[in-house]
């Protein structure tokens, strides 16, 4: 791996195949959606709105689309903003 770029890139190639969908937030990396674009999956798109303190509602996602979730992209684009998640 040249970068953490290409890193994400491959995880997308590697976990994904065609009919697969990848969970997205939104905002996000770029990389996330190309990656599983190319790697012929659909892409669904997390909003992370204030009303929900910016974080992905899982609960929301439609049972349709969590059967063919393969990937689920967590992340913040960037410092310092984001969310602390409850575990």
């Amino acid at each position: 791996m040249i970068g953490s770029k290409e890193g994400l890139f491959t995880i997308g190639q590697v976990m994904l195949n065609p009919g697969d969908i990848s969970l997205i937030t939104d905002p996000g990396y770029a990389t996330y959606a190309i990656s599983s674009e190319i790697a012929g999956a659909e892409v669904y798109s997390l909003p992370l709105l204030e009303e929900n303190n910016f974080l992905p509602d899982l609960e929301a996602i439609p049972t349709d689309i969590l059967s063919r979730a393969k990937l689920l992209w967590l992340n913040y684009p960037n410092n310092p903003t984001g969310a602390v998640a409850p575990f």
